[in-house]
């Protein structure tokens, strides 16, 4: 067998693209991923050897149907084939002597693709695909792109009084991924390493949402739930609710203005915060990424509402990250805050951090 095939020499390069003549090209536009986090997700789930499948055609035969070999194996980390079935006939077995590389038959083939999956253990935790329409010849070298595989994350989830696991499932991008798991006390999703796919956990029958946020696999929790509630509140006017407990904080991450208002007999667009439950006469408050003005003034039963501190306007030393620290009169337990931008900052991204008495977690 050895004297009728050519060695087609697999290269595994992650993410670097080289030319070479006759190269097979990886479909897809690698530049579009984090390579930050393709490294910091291929290095937690390093791969310990590969699966592939590999499909080559050749010329017609003369019946006019084209003749073609599937393979399938194992290859490990340098190259060699430590397993080998070729249209499902095995060729080589693990524990014998490996093959220096990937066969074909002599002169080539006309069509080429091949599939790895990065293997640890029996843990399936990267992938990549390559092909060739052009086909194979010898000499020529195979790139495959390897991205990290999907990796199940545990969303936990407290089940809702008289609501039973059967009756709950969790959405994805749209799409139901899963049921409760009542032993883990959550839903185990699979995730793209690369993304932090948005969900919801919502009532199998009545479609009532219980909890929805993102899924991040390197990140925190941040979903927010009730599991006491069957209806999810929402303020119109894009009014946010900051519910202060003594010692707490919220952050706001890439934020627009999604409200309006009117000032001065002009409207513009606007971000207003509410509270009710300040517990603290010190309000910590940071914003980046936008220019205008920090209204903080008093809910009032009549007239206009008045400030509780100057306006403050944005300025290289308390706006753009810097803290604003406001010192509040005895007593002020309610308050509403507006973020009024300058001109030309109505679509702008932004972030806001705020802070009883500066506190952190």
């Amino acid at each position: 067998m050895k004297k009728n095939i050519a060695l087609l020499l697999l290269g595994l390069l992650t993410l670097l693209q080289q030319s070479f003549a006759g190269v097979i090209v990886t479909p897809g536009d690698e530049q579009s991923v984090d390579s930050r986090l393709v490294a910091r997700a291929l290095a937690l789930r390093p791969a310990d050897s590969y699966s592939f499948r590999a499909y080559m055609q050749f010329g017609q035969k003369p019946d006019g149907d084209y003749r073609y070999d599937s393979l399938e194996g194992k290859m490990l980390l340098d190259g060699r084939i430590a397993s080998l079935w070729i249209n499902n006939l095995p060729i080589l077995s693990e524990g014998e002597e490996p093959l220096g590389a990937l066969p074909i038959p002599a002169g080539g083939a006309d069509y080429f693709q091949i599939s790895l999956s990065g293997m640890q253990g029996g843990s399936y935790v990267s992938w990549g695909d390559a092909y060739s329409q052009t086909g194979i010849r010898d000499g020529d070298s195979v790139e495959v792109t390897m991205l990290p595989a999907n990796m199940d994350v545990l969303v936990p989830f407290k089940l809702p009084a008289g609501v039973s696991a059967g009756d709950v499932e969790i959405i994805t991008d749209g799409w139901m991924q899963g049921y409760y798991n009542f032993g883990l006390g959550g839903f185990v999703v699979g995730v793209n390493l690369l993304t932090t796919p948005s969900y919801e956990v919502r009532n199998r029958f009545s479609k009532v949402v219980y909890q929805r946020g993102t899924i991040d696999p390197f990140g925190e929790d941040q979903s927010t739930n009730d599991p006491g509630s069957v209806v999810n509140i929402r303020y119109a006017g894009g009014v946010v609710d900051l519910p202060f407990t003594g010692n707490s904080f919220f952050y706001f991450e890439k934020q627009r203005l999604n409200g309006q208002t009117t000032i001065g007999g002009k409207t513009t667009r606007v971000q207003t915060f509410m509270t009710t439950t300040l517990k603290r006469h010190r309000l910590v408050f940071e914003v980046s990424g936008i220019k205008g003005t920090l209204h903080v003034q008093s809910p009032t039963t009549s007239g206009e509402m008045p400030d509780v501190v100057p306006p403050i306007h944005s300025t290289p030393n308390q706006w753009n990250g810097h803290r604003i620290e406001l010192d509040l009169p005895v007593g002020q337990d309610s308050l509403i805050l507006s973020i009024v931008p300058d001109d030309g900052q109505e679509d702008v991204e932004f972030s806001v951090w705020v802070s009883e008495n500066g506190f952190r977690g």
